[in-house]
């Protein structure tokens, strides 16, 4: 059930987004269970990441709990209850949750941020005009905002709206008229307008109930099909100082990492007419000796886990008499390896034409020639920009025991910098990053044309067939633990966790697996 609710005076309208038309007649406002008898009308609404929607009018508000489907908290007045709210602002005519644990305020001409993990207003009221690129110079406010999920995002003034893109920030539409457009809406404006997507807030409930006792922090992204249908998280980054974890708190990733290399491999052969069939011999650095049967070896092979590799370094050195030594056929078997995508580092870059001389300077020359393709092939396509393989981040996710004793947190080592042995793992992203990431590759062709994504999934190219991943690391007392999913209802979900789990404990890919099992049925 993919909804959004349409508030104009004393009634609302039940939009269907996926035929995007209105699916019902128009209801009175106060049919909302619990709405008080003199809330006829509201000024502005807005969908928050808790499962919980918030009703303003005038200097009061409400809140709605979007499972229970009733009013859970009852009229309360703004001023107070929204810390640092502009001094002159006296209500909100607008409201709207960025997607990105932001939300924007609207008052006449003037905007605010709110920081929805410090709940609190952290930017002060600025023009809209000035910081809003592309908004109609003629318009003197905003009646009402929604992000529909899908990259875009729509304001309403009076009987038009724009189209804004989240992610170029900026107006990218013409003026329109409401009811042209809004199939169903009548001619006029509106007061506000929220999502509410009952499958994905009862996933996410359930993904909450259980990572709250499995984990020291947590969060977690779920998209169906092309639209972002619901973030939470919960714990804390940083117990020491009660930091809270978020859905921008940044983490190793882990194993997910080979799938992204994948597709940055996959992405480089076929742009060079080569497939996963193809062997890797004429790909590795000249001046490397070949052992025994290293010319056998396929891409896909690398790929699957099936090279016959069984030692597991990462480094340059490592891979280097990984290859020097060479083979058993009878090895050949499905042996989980990450010494299998470090080698996809050297790789890539051979393929892209970087020629590895035999120089001490060859190490770095191939990790950087990696880090551009990923950059190029697989983060740039999903407009992510804080991708690195060390920790650049203001928000680190500090590494914790199992939640039942976690213990202090982990000290890393130079923003425990992986550059040069990644491939297998070392990327660093936010649960956002990574799930823009998967969202990217699965729902578009940016990353990977239709035919070569659906090979990967499909033949467990870096991923296994179901197109899912674990991604963990602990060094037996403190790690993290992540995973992700892409269900066969394209329904897409990651989540990140910053401590270790043992086998007693219920693991991050049963409890999302199950989830959504139990939400999607």
């Amino acid at each position: 059930m993919q909804k959004a609710y349409i508030f104009r005076g004393s009634q609302y309208l039940r939009y269907d987004i996926p035929t995007d038309k209105v699916d019902d007649a128009p209801k009175p406002v106060d049919s909302w269970n619990g709405f008080p008898e003199d809330w006829d009308r509201i000024d502005a609404a807005v969908t928050w990441d808790n499962g919980k929607i918030y009703f303003f009018k005038g200097d009061r508000y409400l809140r709605f709990d979007i499972l229970k489907n009733k009013i859970d908290q009852g009229e309360r007045p703004i001023r107070g209850n929204w810390p640092g709210m502009p001094d002159t602002w006296t209500h909100f005519d607008a409201a709207i949750n960025w997607g990105n644990g932001k939300a924007y305020f609207f008052n006449g001409a003037g905007y605010a941020r709110y920081d929805m993990a410090l709940d609190t207003f952290d930017q002060p009221s600025r023009p809209i005009h000035t910081y809003w690129n592309g908004f109609p110079s003629e318009w003197s406010h905003i009646d009402a905002a929604v992000n529909w999920g899908n990259g875009k995002a729509y304001l309403f003034h009076e009987s038009q709206y724009v189209v804004y893109d989240v992610f170029a920030d900026r107006v990218v539409s013409e003026k329109r008229t409401i009811n042209e457009f809004w199939h169903g809406v009548p001619a006029g404006s509106i007061d506000g307008i929220v999502t509410i997507d009952k499958k994905s807030e009862h996933m996410g409930a359930m993904i909450e109930s259980l990572a709250a006792k499995e984990a020291v922090g947590f969060a977690y992204v779920i998209y169906e099909g092309p639209r972002m249908t619901k973030r939470g998280s919960g714990g804390l980054r940083l117990r020491e100082k009660a930091w809270p974890f978020t859905i921008n708190t940044e983490l190793g990733i882990g194993s997910i990492t080979k799938s992204l290399t994948a597709m940055s491999l996959l992405k480089r052969l076929s742009s060079k007419g080569l497939n996963v069939d193809d062997k890797i011999e004429p790909f590795l650095p000249k001046n490397w000796s070949r052992g025994p049967n290293i010319s056998t070896i396929t891409f896909r092979e690398l790929l699957t886990h099936t090279s016959g590799f069984r030692l597991n370094d990462d480094d340059y050195a490592g891979l280097k008499s990984m290859i020097a030594a060479g083979i058993m056929p009878a090895n050949k078997v499905n042996y989980y390896r990450n010494s299998n995508f470090s080698l996809m580092r050297i790789l890539i870059a051979s393929v892209r034409g970087i020629k590895l001389s035999g120089t001490n300077a060859d190490p770095l020359l191939a990790a950087g020639a990696y880090k551009l393709s990923m950059q190029e092939d697989v983060f740039e396509p999903s407009l992510v920009k804080g991708a690195d393989c060390r920790l650049n981040s203001l928000e680190i996710g500090f590494l914790y025991g199992p939640a039942k004793d976690p213990g202090d947190a982990f000290d890393y080592d130079d923003g425990d910098d992986s550059t040069m042995i990644a491939g297998a793992g070392g990327w660093k992203l936010t649960p956002l990053e990574l799930a823009r990431t998967i969202h990217t590759f699965f729902t578009t062709e940016r990353i990977l044309p239709a035919a070569l994504r659906n090979k990967m999934i499909s033949e467990g190219l870096g991923t296994d067939s179901r197109g899912h991943k674990n991604g963990f690391w602990n060094n037996g007392e403190k790690g993290y633990c992540n995973t992700f999913y892409i269900f066969k209802d394209d329904v897409q979900c990651v989540f990140m966790s910053n401590s270790m789990y043992t086998d007693d404990m219920i693991w991050p890919e049963a409890f999302v697996e199950g989830a959504h099992r139990r939400a999607f049925r």
